[in-house]
């Protein structure tokens, strides 16, 4: 096999640079969520921990613990074919 019969193969050091590329794009991007998340983490724990406090409740009393029982196998059947897509 020579040059000319495969054009579309990458050397070693073209991998090690699509490499180098991705971890700067994955550290960039997690750098920049966790400022994020550093600059907002009042009202981000405000709401992750909001189910927690005596006086939360949900929107417009709608979802009551009824609801949640009997819709509780049709969630089951969309997580698992949302986990199978994804």
């Amino acid at each position: 096999m020579t040059k000319e019969n495969t054009p579309n193969l990458m050397t070693f050091g073209g991998h090690l640079e699509v490499l180098r590329r991705m971890l700067f794009r994955i550290i960039a991007v997690a750098g920049t969520f966790s400022v994020i998340v550093f600059t907002c983490k009042e009202t981000i724990w405000g709401i992750l921990l909001a189910p927690s406090e005596c006086g939360f409740t949900t929107p417009h009393h709608k979802i009551s613990s009824q609801l949640l029982a009997k819709y509780r196998k049709h969630a089951s059947i969309v997580i698992m074919i949302v986990a199978a897509i994804l």
